[in-house]
């Protein structure tokens, strides 16, 4: 029996080590994918004028219209290929009777397709910056690799003032 014992013991052992660790001495774990919640600053120097023949003002701190309305766009990248659109909100001053517009659109140069993604605006936010905040998306899903994202800003009159937008997204990591 004790050579039969020191025989299976130590071959035993083995088989255990190799089922658990797998072959070749280490094995790999599956690991779960997790969810990374991020957010993307789009300052008021981003926005190029695209509709606009009136003056305006474009600085680090606030894009305004110096005369009449405009809209303006700026592209949003982010740092991944694949990304969940979760919220945008919007930083602007609209003086209680002016409106600041924002819209988020996806693009897909491949097809010439630019599809409205969602939107928000400021009415009668007297509030110096007044936040809005919009979460009403679709389609949500953004791939860098066939898409292109634009925000198109709006602007009523003089009166209003943004100081930026916060793109807020999540990717699998």
């Amino acid at each position: 029996m004790t050579a039969l014992r020191r025989l299976w013991v130590p071959l035993l052992a083995g088989l255990l080590v190799t089922g658990v660790l797998g072959a070749g001495g280490g094995g790999a774990l599956a690991v779960e994918p997790r969810t990374v919640v991020a957010n993307v600053i789009v300052p008021p120097s981003a926005f190029q004028p695209r509709t606009t023949t009136e003056d305006f003002y474009i600085g680090s701190q606030q894009l305004w219209m110096v005369s009449g309305s405009g809209t303006f766009v700026a592209p949003v990248s982010f740092p991944v290929a694949e990304v969940r659109i979760r919220k945008i909100t919007l930083y602007a001053y609209d003086n209680g009777t002016g409106q600041v517009g924002l819209e988020l659109h996806r693009t897909s140069p491949a097809t010439g397709a630019f599809a409205f993604q969602g939107g928000l605006s400021t009415t009668d936010a007297a509030d110096d910056p007044a936040v809005g905040t919009t979460t009403d998306f679709a389609p949500r899903l953004v791939n860098t690799a066939v898409h292109g994202l634009v925000l198109e800003l709006w602007l009523s009159d003089p009166s209003v003032r943004v100081y930026g937008v916060k793109v807020t997204y999540s990717y699998d990591a």
